[in-house]
């Protein structure tokens, strides 16, 4: 029984790590895509915001903007988006959006990189983690599942032992 603990608890930490990787894979392509391939408008920051991320021992402040877009058939979309530190309400800025997907857009750096290498480094962590935790889980089966059986073969072991007296037969 203990055996199958130390297989399902680390299967399970390293399904939600690989999960975790592969959704922040899939949004990492997806803005990956839109800023290569996709075309190009100007927009407005109609509103930046400021919000706190992070633990009680590492606060940090993070700039978010909603910027505006116009797409050709006449409608105006709106994203939400992390601001660059040098944005301000009022400015113009590039978008990239998908033609048949407008509501998938980002902001076009001005330095034209494509991507955030954290996030590569993000998933690389999160898929070492699931290898490590299915290691884990292999020894600890391995391990349990050996102790099991060495206690069920070995006579008297696990069998409740009494204290009380014998009793006479008159």
């Amino acid at each position: 029984m203990l055996s199958i603990v130390f297989l399902a608890v680390p299967a399970l930490m390293a399904a939600a790590a690989l999960t975790a990787a592969a959704l922040l894979l899939r949004w990492w392509w997806r803005v990956r895509t839109v800023l290569r391939t996709g075309e190009r408008t100007m927009g407005r920051c109609l509103r930046i915001h400021t919000g706190v991320e992070g633990s009680d021992h590492h606060v940090r402040t993070v700039w978010h903007s909603i910027v505006e877009y116009p797409v050709p058939d006449g409608r105006r979309l709106r994203i939400r988006t992390r601001a660059p530190g040098t944005l301000c309400e009022g400015d113009t800025v590039t978008v990239a959006y998908l033609p048949h997907r407008p509501h998938l857009a980002a902001l076009v750096r001005d330095d034209g990189r494509t991507g955030s290498p954290a996030m590569l480094v993000a998933a690389t962590f999160l898929v070492a983690f699931a290898v490590v935790s299915a290691g884990f889980g292999a020894v600890g089966y391995f391990v349990a599942h050996e102790a099991e059986t060495l206690v069920s073969t070995v006579p008297n072991i696990g069998t409740q032992v009494t204290t009380d007296p014998p009793q006479l037969v008159r």
